[in-house]
């Protein structure tokens, strides 16, 4: 067996190693600057526009896309049948969202009480049915009890009186069961009988109190649904 160390292998071996001298980084240098990224880091700012005027005019006294928009926003937070939201949860001297690009903070601005939380309420067909003809009692005046909501489309009859103006109630698309229960998000003071709804349900039927404020289901919804949109009617006249 032949040594290691001949001349023609030590030569060879020594171009070897001098050669790994230039491919080798030197003890103590810098690591290499690595390349940068051309994806860009910064997050997709997210575009919020509406081709409707949101404005709290006429919010206690009928539909608006406004309250339709709140309303909707909670039934999603809530994964409820429906949803309520009186006209006294808004406030008076709010400025209106011109059609247009808008800031979900120009939303959260026209609630009064922004931080309350949200409730779940279990309700028959029977007691929603009188909670509308509560919300409709003044209908068409002012009035801060009457309801914003979502899920429902609800026909009246103006000039009836009472439990007659309301003439018929539908939930998903289907009509309202009296018999059957349903569960219905609204702020926790609604849930627990404000603005005279405690003659229609008590604190015994609420199922759930979500840690959710009206602000934060708000823009959570906004988050989800950038763009405002004329959606159906909820309200109907019967005869128009």
């Amino acid at each position: 067996m032949k040594p290691l160390g001949g001349t023609k292998t030590g030569l060879c071996l020594l171009g070897f190693g001098m050669g790994l001298v230039g491919l080798l980084p030197a003890y103590g240098a810098a690591p290499p600057t690595a390349k940068p990224s051309k994806e860009s880091t910064t997050p997709a700012t997210t575009a919020y526009r509406t081709d409707v005027a949101l404005s709290v005019n006429k919010i206690g006294s009928q539909e608006t896309a406004l309250g339709g928009l709140v309303a909707d926003a909670l039934r999603e937070a809530a994964h409820a049948d429906a949803a309520f939201i009186p006209a006294a949860s808004f406030r008076s001297d709010a400025s209106a969202i011109s059609l247009g690009s808008f800031n979900p903070n120009d939303v959260v601005q026209m609630l009064d009480f922004r931080s309350e939380t949200i409730a779940v309420v279990k309700l028959t067909g029977a007691q929603i049915r009188r909670a509308l003809a509560h919300a409709f009692l003044l209908y068409p005046q002012e009035n801060s009890s009457f309801l914003q909501y979502s899920g429902l489309t609800v026909t009246i009859a103006p000039n009836a009186e009472d439990q007659g103006r309301i003439v018929s109630v539908r939930i998903g698309g289907l009509p309202l069961v009296d018999t059957q229960t349903y569960q219905v998000a609204m702020p926790l003071t609604l849930a627990n009988g404000a603005l005279a709804y405690f003659k229609y349900w008590d604190k015994g039927d609420i199922v759930q109190t979500l840690d959710i404020t009206l602000e934060q289901a708000v823009k959570d919804y906004l988050k989800n649904h950038p763009v405002i949109s004329k959606g159906e009617y909820r309200l109907v006249e019967k005869g128009t």
